[in-house]
């Protein structure tokens, strides 16, 4: 029993000496204008962590930081700051003396400049990506400007690299262009311009260099929809498309415009044509084999002589009468 007695009171001993620091510490505590910096800073240490770390609102405090600071890095500065705060409370008198002053007037006088310092940073961020944005907005205008230029060009060869130069254009930036290159491309197939032949150019040469601009259009346009584009309605009314062929894929109408459209012996196998408007539009001689024709408006439109065309498919169609 005295053994166990003697154990305790050895504990008890060793536990003391171990907490006397800490009353050296708090004992010690600096007085006068130093117990006025250390309650300022226990202030601000308090409250940059009651909003940083409890994710609270106080006098609009963080919705301030939100906007002028980057939160994480100010985050792991109020971690270290608390962290050595605390610490410094637990050292001998002279140690707490050197870690107490500096870290108040780091409390006091360094965030502020931190604060200010993350605020022009982001700043200046913001500036240079407003920068780079208006240098890429005014880029792709001068691309487009220079294709759609080349586009409406008299010279075969400037028609066509100014078609490719759109497209290319509306993938690089298919929501801000795919729409603009789509219509223009409309409203090209739609009032196609003259080319410039020279006089030796035979009349067949003519007569498929004439349509080379256009197909290549179709090619382009009738595609799988471009990823990360809103989806485009094509209007062809009243476009001269005779004789088109879309062999290489199945042509992508769906509610398509083709009001009036000459589509007299083209190719529309496996076309997409749902829900497309066809009303007036000339198919005779059209090759229709497997084309989906659900709910497609067909009123007057002619399909004399049309190549495999089916009464199923007919019977998906959409009969309106005209008003």
């Amino acid at each position: 029993m005295q053994e166990e007695q003697g154990i305790f009171d050895e504990l008890v001993s060793q536990l003391s000496r171990g907490l006397s620091p800490v009353t050296h510490a708090v004992e010690s505590l600096p007085s006068g204008v130093d117990i006025v910096l250390l309650t300022v800073s226990a202030f601000w240490a308090g409250l940059f962590v009651y909003v940083l770390i409890l994710n609270k609102e106080v006098l609009g405090l963080k919705k301030w930081l939100e906007k002028n600071c980057e939160l994480p890095s100010l985050k792991v500065s109020v971690f270290l700051l608390f962290a050595f705060s605390l610490l410094s409370f637990f050292h001998e008198p002279a140690l707490c003396y050197f870690l107490n002053n500096p870290l108040i007037v780091a409390t006091l006088f360094g965030f502020p400049i931190l604060i200010k310092r993350l605020s022009v940073m982001q700043e200046q961020t913001e500036k240079s990506q407003r920068q780079v944005e208006i240098g890429q907005q005014q880029t792709r205008i001068n691309q487009y400007n220079a294709a759609n230029d080349w586009l409406w060009s008299n010279h075969l060869g400037l028609r066509m690299a100014g078609i490719d130069s759109l497209w290319r254009l509306a993938g690089t930036y298919p929501k801000e262009e795919y729409h603009n290159v789509m219509d223009v491309f409309c409203q090209f197939i739609r009032h196609p311009i003259p080319y410039e032949w020279k006089e030796e150019t035979s009349e067949q040469d003519k007569k498929e260099g004439d349509r080379a601009d256009i197909y290549k259009m179709l090619q382009y346009m009738c595609k799988e929809r471009m990823a990360g584009a809103k989806p485009y309605k094509i209007d062809f009314s009243e476009a001269h498309l005779e004789g088109a062929t879309f062999l290489l894929f199945p042509a992508r109408l769906e509610l398509a415009t083709l009001i009036g459209t000459h589509l007299e012996g083209s190719y529309l196998g496996r076309a997409h044509l749902e829900g497309s408007i066809l009303r007036g539009a000339n198919l005779e001689g059209a090759n229709l084999w497997a084309a989906d024709l659900r709910l497609a408006v067909i009123n007057t439109a002619n399909f004399t002589n049309a190549q495999g065309l089916t009464q199923q498919q007919i019977d998906e169609c959409v009969f309106i009468q005209a008003p």
